[in-house]
């Protein structure tokens, strides 16, 4: 089942034009120490969406990220965007759940979207809302991989008691997005 899913994601980004040779004469990694250290950070700032490489490869631009959602606290805050839903216009995103659980919607209609993100955003350009019709509900779990394409609404409809924890994968093919890392 992985490596039908790893064709999957290695279909898509060929769809999107990405040639893996390009990133800067190089390859790019992103260790499990930095991602350790984003969930400790995230968890610190309360900053649940961090970006971690952002990367013009020639035919698209392709970011990688790390995003945390946690259910409300005894205060009733919660950390991250759950039950609002949003649409990137531009920018196909992979989600690889690494920790927790979650139910995404995905489908259906925005009903009072406004415009969020941009250029220099690595969501890019697109909507956000409070409400929305329609749509598919899919629980994810640790391991499990999700491929949301440009233009697709999606929201997490709830997030498991521990919360849910993935890597994102940011796919711009029309390089909608101009993002610039701090050191």
């Amino acid at each position: 089942m992985r490596r039908f899913l790893f064709g999957v994601l290695l279909a898509l980004l060929s769809q999107a034009g990405v040639a893996f040779a390009q990133v800067k004469n190089d390859s790019v990694e992103i260790t499990k120490v930095q991602i350790d250290a984003a969930l400790k950070k995230a968890l610190a700032e309360r900053t649940t969406d961090q970006t971690l490489s952002w990367d013009d490869i020639g035919h698209a631009n392709i970011g990688a990220g790390f995003v945390i959602r946690r259910p409300p606290d005894a205060s009733g805050k919660q950390l991250g965007n759950i039950g609002g839903p949003l649409i990137h216009d531009k920018v196909t995103e992979v989600y690889i759940v690494t920790a927790g659980s979650g139910e995404q919607v995905t489908g259906g209609k925005i009903l009072d979207g406004k415009p969020q993100g941009g250029p220099t955003s690595a969501i890019g350009p697109g909507l956000r809302g409070t409400k929305m019709e329609g749509g598919r509900v899919t629980r994810l779990v640790a391991g499990d991989i999700q491929i949301i394409p440009a233009g697709t609404v999606h929201m997490w409809k709830s997030v498991g008691p521990q919360g849910i924890d993935y890597v994102v994968l940011r796919i711009d093919p029309e390089k909608a997005t101009k993002v610039t890392l701090k050191p």
